[in-house]
């Protein structure tokens, strides 16, 4: 064989050999224990480790956010030493238990449990990008050998998960004046005062992110701090608060190195567009609503798999909404619910936008579809769409029919402090149209 003849044929050779190499390893990603409360609180009581629990539901889009974008990053197994990890849907009537035990105000909630007495060490309501996520279970497990300051902030998130909102803002406050301006976890301790305050203080939580969020780093702690002031500041009527809030919230928006979660930073874009309209300021308010669903088609298209893409569902059709583009949202909707078909939100959803459309038979039929697929406490919130469509078509009978089955599927067990609202209001209409 010509030497050029053997050169080739070792090429050849060499190149079926490199085609043959097999794969690298696929990372790995933690595996949670899915819906079974008990049996992770054995295994962590077992194996002598902490217990984290990610609370969350199908309706709840940064819950869905957090599975897809930080709960499946393999950083989160450097904690597997440390922690089990599970999973909790809780609107499936199987995790009612764990819902009695542990009370939940927002959606998702991530709580570090004791194994051996159930008790919350902490309860952080809402997502934060996977590094921020990995130091705060880190601090959650350290507890006090991490030095004093640590300490006080673990007993003000203990405080916090016990629900005592007058003592977790009390101690939140007392980390923020202790800590040094370089504190590395004055964001988190920022973002988890919010929620105490907002219950307790609303007109101090505008004033205490006005004072620290220009403090931060440009972001997520920041963003969800901005988003939550806002929407007070919008509550309160409080202008000038508002409008500062908002030049802090386009700056940081502006910022394209900001490290934000895409679900916060559209939640942020959300507050935004509801500030302006409250203010009267319409074409303001569609310029944002334009941007913001810019931003989120871009994000879907970007996305590697229909899950992740069904991420931003739900605020793309209140984003085409916000816009005018009511046609557009329908077809999201539509394609989605063919997408994924054992899924109630994407129904509800297009019964809500075929109901404003003013397509009524189309919006009663998608609602029937959406409530035969809807399971738990959020059927309540899926029967009031319901019978608001039947009312609009002049069946009030149908309407009460529609409400009976869903009170009478959920009884009259406790539920969370929302749901009892709603479940109170919605025996309200019920017997008021008998």
């Amino acid at each position: 064989m010509r030497p050029a003849a053997i050169a080739l044929a070792a090429t050849v050779a060499l190149a079926g050999c490199r085609r043959a190499a097999p794969p690298p390893p696929a990372p790995h990603v933690v595996a949670f224990v899915e819906d079974d409360y008990a049996a992770a609180r054995a295994r962590a009581k077992a194996e002598k480790k902490l217990l984290f629990v990610d609370a969350w539901a199908t309706w709840c889009h940064t819950c869905l956010s957090l599975k897809q974008f930080v709960l499946s990053d393999p950083k989160l197994g450097t904690l597997e030493d440390r922690y089990v990890f599970a999973s909790i849907d809780t609107e499936r009537p199987a995790n009612e238990s764990f819902v009695a035990a542990h009370p939940m105000r927002f959606w998702p909630t991530l709580f570090v449990l004791d194994p051996s007495t159930g008790a919350a060490r902490l309860a952080f309501a809402g997502s934060l990008p996977i590094d921020d996520l990995v130091a705060l279970l880190d601090d959650a497990h350290r507890g006090a050998a991490a030095g004093p300051l640590y300490q006080a902030l673990a007993e003000a998130d203990a405080a916090a998960a016990a629900g005592k909102d007058a003592e977790a803002a009390r101690r939140y406050r007392e980390v923020l004046d202790a800590a040094p301006a370089d504190f590395p976890r004055r964001g988190r301790v920022v973002e988890s005062l919010v929620a105490p305050l907002s219950r307790t203080e609303p007109r101090a939580l505008v004033a205490m992110v006005l004072v620290e969020a220009p403090k931060l780093p440009r972001a997520n702690h920041q963003a969800n701090a901005l988003t939550a002031a806002l929407s007070t500041a919008d509550d309160l009527d409080d202008v000038d608060g508002g409008r500062a809030l908002m030049k802090l919230g386009r700056a940081l928006l502006d910022d394209v190195g900001a490290r934000v979660l895409d679900d916060d930073r559209s939640s942020l874009h959300e507050a935004r567009v509801a500030w302006l309209r409250h203010r009267g300021s319409p074409e303001e308010a569609r310029a944002e609503a334009e941007e913001w669903s810019r931003f989120l088609d871009g994000r879907a298209s970007a996305a590697m798999t229909p899950a992740s893409r069904a991420v931003f569902d739900a605020h793309r059709v209140a984003a085409y909404e916000a816009t005018g583009r009511l046609e557009l949202a329908r077809t999201l909707a539509e394609a989605q619910e063919r997408a994924f078909p054992d899924d109630y939100n994407h129904p509800a959803r297009l019964a809500r936008i075929l109901r404003n459309q003013g397509e009524l038979p189309a919006a009663s039929a998608a609602a029937d579809r959406a409530l035969a697929r809807a399971y738990g406490p959020r059927k309540l919130r899926v029967a009031e769409l319901a019978a608001t469509i039947e009312r609009r078509r002049g069946d009030e009978a149908r309407a009460r029919r529609l409400l009976d089955d869903a009170l009478r599927e959920i009884g009259d067990g406790p539920l969370p402090p929302g749901y009892e609202k709603l479940r109170a209001k919605l025996v309200r209409e019920r017997d008021a149209a008998k």
